[in-house]
């Protein structure tokens, strides 16, 4: 029997050719809507939150040696630092929409914003992962599908190292450029 799988080939249909090379993909990325990987961090975020919200929640409830999860003190002190990376997340998030919407956002802040909050969804997913323990690689729990589709985000809509790219090659870091 085949193993079932949740996941699907990604198709790049607005691609102008078939089987583009990394250069002539950059060329194309850099050149196309900033449209995409803005809405890619406006879900990234959500996400992150959502999973936020569902360890809080079971942190608060789960007893372990006779203790509240959530009253342990680095458990705690987790849940605010996972607090503070999202919500300055969320603000920079909403300012590139906000930027987006009036037609002023650039390539390379969009790649910043998909960057950092597919990052930041792996970064608390793997947190709250840890915190529900062996329970959270549970299908039971809503966690292990946070956890798992996670990690396509770092993929999705250009990788992680793609957009490390747009973003080094605004800020001047293009060896094309330097004539050696």
């Amino acid at each position: 029997m085949k193993p079932r799988s949740d996941t699907l080939p990604v198709c790049w249909g607005t691609t102008p050719q078939r089987n583009l090379s990394c250069g002539t993909f950059l060329r194309f990325h850099l050149s196309s809507s900033e449209h995409r990987p803005t809405c890619c961090a406006c879900s990234y975020v959500a996400n992150a939150q959502l999973a936020f919200d569902i360890t809080l929640e079971f942190i608060k409830d789960r007893n372990l040696y006779g203790r509240k999860v959530g009253d342990f003190q680095v458990n705690r002190f987790k849940m605010a630092d996972m607090r503070t990376e999202i919500d300055i997340t969320q603000t920079f998030v909403d300012m590139c929409v906000m930027e987006h919407n009036n037609g002023e956002l650039s390539g390379d802040l969009a790649a910043r914003a998909k960057l950092f909050a597919s990052e930041l969804e792996g970064r608390v997913t793997d947190e709250c992962l840890q915190l529900h323990g062996g329970a959270g690689f549970m299908d039971e729990f809503r966690i292990s599908h946070l956890y798992r589709n996670a990690r396509v985000s770092r993929i999705y809509a250009g990788t992680s190292e793609v957009m490390r790219e747009i973003i080094a090659r605004s800020i001047g870091l293009d060896p094309r450029k330097r004539g050696d």
